[in-house]
């Protein structure tokens, strides 16, 4: 029988291989190519129905920004001056954002 910290543990786990395996997947540059035709995304947006982009539900760009924070991790740059933690990157054109507060939230806008 399986404990709930092995569950949980398992579960993370698998999160982590499939990011791993998501990642320069033909699926993952094809939503890549979609958010570089935006100028600015917002999960929030995606999520409540504020704007709609074909092909790109809210999931598919969680998971896109998700794995972009996974995979590169080491170049995750810490804003200052918000209230709140907060963190970009910059990856093929993109700087992706993260505002941490009582959940996360995400963001992405053109940078070229």
């Amino acid at each position: 029988m399986t404990t709930i910290l092995e569950s949980y543990v398992n579960n993370y786990i698998e999160r982590l291989q499939e990011m791993e395996r998501f990642y320069d997947s033909d699926e993952f540059n094809s939503l890549i190519k979609i958010i570089q035709k935006h100028k600015k995304i917002d999960q929030d947006d995606l999520r409540y129905g504020i704007k709609t982009i074909k092909g790109l539900p809210e999931e598919k760009f969680r998971k896109v920004v998700e794995t972009v924070f996974h995979k590169l991790s080491s170049d995750i740059v810490q804003d200052s001056g918000s209230p709140f933690p907060s963190y970009h990157l910059d990856y093929s054109g993109i700087r992706f954002n993260l505002l941490i507060g009582q959940g996360s939230s995400y963001w992405t806008y053109r940078i070229r």
